[in-house]
């Protein structure tokens, strides 16, 4: 919201001393006619994470499960910098396995971690609900990272053993899991 205000002051100051109302003639001409008309625009901030999938992991009889991962794109103006949080639908978690699978009944609770990285960066280990250390290399140009590199980032979701361990057998453990980005 800030770099919006910013980039509306800036270009408003730029245009400062410009007419911006068309001019038209007062009078016909024997052959032709014409007018001025001004052509503005400014782009705006913006961001998007597309390319997102579901982390099915199966079914499971032993730990530690093996992690899953999936690349995403991060599409991202101002710079490419952004930041990533997410959030489980499940609270109560404890470090480093802040997000939780829950059964259906919400008795029993299996732990995850989620790490997001890109290709320049270390993973990170997201907390719940905490926005990440700044990101950078969000492709600025292509909503779907089409350009040179493809997708520019990764989500690891890493499962507790020992909370795998202790959840009740054969039941089905869920969680939505959100995962925001926002511009830094």
């Amino acid at each position: 919201m800030k770099k919006s205000a910013l980039t509306i002051a800036v270009l408003a100051a730029s245009m400062a001393g410009t007419a911006i109302a068309a001019t038209n003639p007062t009078a016909p001409t024997a052959t032709s006619s014409s007018g001025d008309v001004q052509v503005t625009i400014a782009r705006g901030d913006g961001i998007m994470i597309s390319g997102l999938a579901d982390f099915t992991f199966g079914v499971q009889a032993t730990a530690p499960v093996a992690p899953i991962s999936d690349t995403v794109c991060v599409y991202a103006t101002a710079g490419g910098e952004y930041t990533v949080t997410a959030t489980t639908a499940n609270t109560g978690g404890t470090a480093p396995f802040d997000f939780q699978m829950a059964d259906a009944s919400g008795s029993s609770f299996i732990g995850y971690q989620v790490q997001y990285e890109t290709p320049t960066e270390l993973p990170e280990t997201l907390v719940d609900g905490v926005a990440s250390g700044q990101k950078t290399g969000g492709d600025q140009a292509n909503l779907d990272c089409s350009g040179v590199g493809g997708d520019n980032g990764q989500i690891t979701v890493t499962v507790d053993s020992t909370t795998f361990t202790a959840a009740a057998v054969g039941l089905p453990h869920g969680d939505t899991l959100t995962v925001l980005v926002a511009l830094n």
